[in-house]
């Protein structure tokens, strides 16, 4: 069953334009900001979440090493609109 609601995108690139891209996209308002990023390791986790800070995009991470609570606090404010982006 399909979500009307919710669209999924994949898009292949090369490894180093992938963040030029997505930073692009955010910007041009090509994708609206209330995005699940995923991504395949804790580290590009964390480097996301700050790149996208630095270009005023609120981000707030979900890992493995977090409990529950917090990751419900964080699902919270994503559907409060606090935040625009979860990267996991």
């Amino acid at each position: 069953m399909t979500n009307k609601n919710i669209d999924e995108w994949k898009v292949l690139v090369d490894e180093d334009d992938k963040f030029l891209l997505l930073v692009s996209m955010f910007k041009l308002n090509l994708i609206p900001l209330k995005v699940l990023i995923f991504v395949n390791s804790v580290e590009k986790c964390y480097f996301l979440k700050i790149a996208l800070d630095c270009f005023a995009i609120s981000t707030e991470l979900i890992v493995d090493e977090q409990s529950i609570e917090t990751r419900e606090h964080i699902f919270g404010k994503f559907n409060r609109g606090e935040i625009d982006v979860i990267v996991t």
